[in-house]
């Protein structure tokens, strides 16, 4: 994400420069010592330096990875961290994705899980490569395998542009595309919104647990 990497090197210009401030301080308070050790005095110094720089970029990657507050704070219109459900278009039969977004300080993590209409998993998956930039994602992805599932390989790439509809602060809905390289299947385009409901992951093989999430969850189409 381009705000993680501002805000990071923000967070650095700041620790140098209290570092830079307690250093000078130090300095003045110890100019009447003239037999102090040079050296020692460096290494302490550089300790300092090295010390609140160091706290200072660990307590912004832990409120970053950890708070939601700061995140929805500073990421503002592009904030997608969550849980988001789509249904594809163009098909007879209903197919449903449900993604995970989680970010870190420079990418987003995807992890889907693909369902038919009956609720069964096809597939589970999770991304390799992605790239965000103004409502936009794109991201390549692999399949997970467990012992639980009986599923498809599938490979290939995805695009999704988020929607914020004007009275919202972050975005509530995307559509998109994928184009799965083993499958063959061609470019199968979907729609979806944000999930107001928990989900526990460990479920998704529960067939009645996921047919409530999708439907308490209601209407996908959100492609205005």
């Amino acid at each position: 994400m381009n705000n993680y990497a501002t805000i990071l090197k923000f967070s650095q210009a700041i620790s140098y420069a209290i570092s830079s401030i307690i250093i000078l301080f130090m300095n003045n308070s110890l100019a009447f010592l003239t037999n102090v050790n040079l050296f020692i005095l460096f290494i302490i110094y550089l300790a300092i330096f090295f010390l609140v720089a160091t706290l200072t970029i660990f307590f912004l990657d832990v409120s970053l990875k950890r708070s939601t507050a700061v995140k929805r704070l500073l990421l503002g219109l592009d904030y997608i961290e969550g849980v988001w459900i789509n249904i594809s278009e163009g098909s007879s039969n209903n197919m449903y994705g449900i993604l995970f977004v989680t970010y870190d300080v420079n990418t987003v993590h995807i992890q889907g899980v693909q369902f038919d209409d009956n609720y069964d998993v096809i597939a589970s998956w999770q991304s390799e490569l992605s790239y965000y930039i103004n409502g936009k994602l794109l991201y390549t992805y692999k399949t997970l395998k467990s012992e639980e599932e009986d599923s498809v390989d599938i490979d290939g790439m995805s695009c999704i542009q988020f929607i914020r509809p004007p009275q919202e602060k972050f975005p509530t809905g995307y559509r998109g595309y994928y184009f799965d390289h083993v499958t063959g299947s061609g470019r199968v385009y979907f729609h979806g919104k944000k999930c107001k409901t928990h989900i526990d992951y460990r479920k998704i093989y529960d067939q009645e647990y996921i047919k409530n999430i999708i439907i308490n969850n209601g209407d996908y189409d959100v492609r205005q």
